[in-house]
């Protein structure tokens, strides 16, 4: 059974009290995010980076790893890296920097793991919360999914690509020439 969540401070609410883990993983290429819109363009223009739009997000992950919470993602990218992909990716480094877990998943590598077509948090390895998008990226709503089942096969697919995923660190060493470019400008 499936229970619609708010994005507000109902939803952001559930990262002040989980108590050891969050696990996030994103599956799109393109998130039609209205707060990051003027970010995207102005990273697409080569200036500065303006964080602004994601400082209450940067304060909870400092909070968690400061209270010894870990918080992990895991975003299945297409490759080559579409601009929109370049700017997510080069901005993980401020999530990083802030004690998030931040791996990379090329879609390639994902033949086998049998990962879900969604986005979805996992909190404490029970809660499960899934991200609704439309075709173009554009935020639907959440759901916490109440199935007794659902924890153990969430769990299943969070270690599935935690696995093979690859650490942020590292994929940017790897990618570092298809991602410097527009880098040097945020």
């Amino acid at each position: 059974m499936a229970r619609p969540v708010s994005f507000g401070e109902d939803f952001l609410g559930i990262f002040d009290w989980f108590g050891q883990s969050a696990f996030r993983l994103e599956t799109l290429d393109h998130y039609a995010m209205e707060y990051e819109e003027e970010a995207v363009q102005r990273f697409l223009a080569g200036e500065p980076r303006d964080t602004s739009y994601i400082d209450g997000w940067l304060q909870r992950v400092r909070a968690a790893a400061g209270g010894g919470r870990r918080v992990q993602r895991v975003h299945v990218v297409s490759e080559p890296l579409s601009d929109y992909l370049r700017f997510e990716i080069t901005g993980y480094r401020l999530n990083v920097e802030a004690g998030e877990d931040v791996r990379i998943l090329p879609r390639q590598a994902t033949a086998g793991l049998d990962l879900p077509d969604h986005d979805f948090w996992l909190f404490d390895g029970q809660q499960v919360v899934c991200m609704r998008y439309d075709g173009d990226g554009a935020f639907l709503g959440a759901e916490q999914i109440d199935d007794p089942g659902a924890a153990a096969r969430y769990g299943a697919w969070r270690d599935a690509a935690l696995g093979a995923a690859i650490p942020y660190d590292r994929y940017v060493a790897e990618h570092r020439e298809e991602l410097e470019t527009l880098q040097s400008a945020s």
